[in-house]
C-alpha cells in the first residue's frame, strides 16, 4: 500500500493487517508499528491500533511538516508472525 501526504496537511487512513476470521478469537498478540529499518516513527505519524482484532486494521493519522518530506516504509509486526503489513508513505510540498 502506498500513500502520499502532504504537508501542512492532516490525514487519516487505515491499513488492513490481513487477520483472517480464525484471527478473531485467538487471544490478543503484541502489536508493534515501525519503520522497515527498525528505527521508531516519526513523530508526525500517530498509531491506533485499536481496532486491529475488530477490524483487522490499523489507523494513521497526523500533520506532517516541510521536515518529514520524503518517502517512509512502515511496518505493521505481530510478536509471533512477524510483519503481516506495510505501507509506504510519501510526504510531498503542498
Amino acid at each position: 500500500m502506498k500513500m502520499v501526504l502532504r504537508t501542512g496537511e492532516r490525514f487519516k487512513f487505515r491499513v488492513p493487517v490481513g487477520l483472517g476470521i480464525a484471527d478473531a478469537y485467538r487471544l490478543p498478540y503484541k502489536y508493534q508499528v515501525k519503520l522497515l529499518s527498525g528505527l521508531p516513527l516519526p513523530k508526525f505519524l500517530k498509531v491506533d491500533s485499536g481496532d486491529i482484532s475488530g477490524k483487522g486494521s490499523i489507523e494513521f493519522s497526523g500533520t506532517p511538516l516541510s521536515r518529514d518530506m520524503g518517502e517512509i516504509s512502515v511496518g505493521v509486526f505481530e510478536e509471533k508472525e512477524g510483519c503481516i503489513a506495510k505501507v509506504v508513505i510519501d510526504v510531498i510540498a503542498r
